[in-house]
């Protein structure tokens, strides 16, 4: 017979919290892809001119570098690739226990102009403002994992 404390089975409360630690490291990885093919897809419709930033007249191989970065790093398509520029690897996951991290690069060489703008053209913002849509979400996604890891746990 195990012990209880206040009505609980300790023991099967500890087994339920290791069993819930494992899973939430796995989705750990899973909330990090999630989170940044969210953040992918955003930039690639704000550079096509789908929110309020402004859609730039050649914006191909800047939104198919994005488009690329975030399917190499998460496996997941979030838009077309075929104008990216030829290059190394420029989207990536890096795991380290349970802490992730995605890296994303855009070596298009205008695509810091069509972010950040010239003396002539205002900026465009796309990744600034796909960023503050992803930190207004977060909490949400993330109570979403949370509870997918509990529900495997227990």
């Amino acid at each position: 017979m195990s012990k209880t404390s206040g009505g609980i089975d300790a023991s099967l409360a500890a087994r339920s919290v290791v069993g819930f630690r494992r899973t939430l490291e796995v989705q750990t990885l899973e909330l990090t892809k999630e989170a940044t093919t969210l953040f992918g897809r955003d930039v690639v419709l704000r550079i096509d001119g789908a929110a309020t930033n402004p859609r730039r007249v050649d914006t191909g191989e800047t939104r198919d570098g994005w488009a690329l970065a975030t399917e190499q790093a998460t496996g997941r398509s979030v838009g077309p690739t075929s104008m990216a520029p030829p290059g190394a690897r420029v989207g990536v996951l890096i795991q380290s226990g349970v802490k992730v991290q995605a890296s994303l690069l855009n070596i298009a060489p205008q695509a810091w102009y069509v972010e950040d703008g010239t003396h002539l053209m205002r900026p465009g913002y796309h990744l600034r403002d796909a960023s503050r849509q992803l930190e207004a979400n977060a909490e949400s996604i993330a109570d979403a994992f949370i509870q997918k890891a509990w529900a495997e746990a227990v």
